[in-house]
């Protein structure tokens, strides 16, 4: 079953939109347990035509589909809040 593959040392966690009541019906019946713990990420609009803003010197904006780097994007988030990453 794909959940044991998922898991981290036997535990599956996953983060539904507070506003997805179906999703989260369908992942209760399916023996997932609510709990106030949340992700919160920022992201711009991808409707707007042109967006403006002036970044710091050395500061780049770019679109994941161009420059997706996974670990990059872990580090980010990790040292954006604080946190340690193991090398």
């Amino acid at each position: 079953m794909l959940k044991e593959h998922l898991a981290i040392n036997g535990v599956l966690e996953i983060a539904i939109r507070d506003g997805d009541d179906d999703f989260q019906n369908v992942a209760a019946k399916m023996g997932f347990v609510p709990t106030q713990d949340k992700e919160v990420d920022a992201v711009f609009p991808i409707d707007v035509d042109k967006i403006e803003y002036k970044m710091p010197e050395g500061f780049t904006i770019s679109s994941m589909a161009d420059t997706c780097d996974l670990f990059k994007y872990g580090q980010v988030l990790w040292k954006g809040f604080n946190k340690e990453t193991e090398q």
